[in-house]
C-alpha cells in the first residue's frame, strides 16, 4: 500500500484503492473474529480509517446464528 490514506476499493477496478473516503461501512471477517479486529486497529492507527466494522465471532458465529446449513470449515 502506498502512503497514501487507506480509502475505498475502487469497483470498477477491484484491488486498487481510491483516495476519495467510503461513505458505507467495510466489513472485515476472517474464522473468528480476531485477525478482522487486529486488521481494523492497524487501518485505523496508521492510516486514520473509518467505517471499518469487525464481524463480531468471525464467519464461525455467522454460521452458528445466521445460516446453520452452511459447511463449518
Amino acid at each position: 500500500m502506498s502512503s497514501a490514506q487507506f480509502g475505498c476499493c475502487d469497483r470498477h477496478h477491484p484491488g486498487r484503492l481510491v483516495d476519495d473516503p467510503c461513505n458505507v461501512p467495510v466489513v472485515f471477517h476472517f474464522r473468528s473474529g480476531i485477525r478482522s479486529a487486529r486488521v481494523i486497529r492497524l487501518l485505523e492507527d496508521t492510516h486514520g480509517s473509518k467505517n471499518l466494522v469487525n464481524l463480531e465471532g468471525g464467519i464461525l458465529a455467522f454460521q452458528e446464528k445466521v445460516a446453520p446449513e452452511l459447511a463449518r470449515y
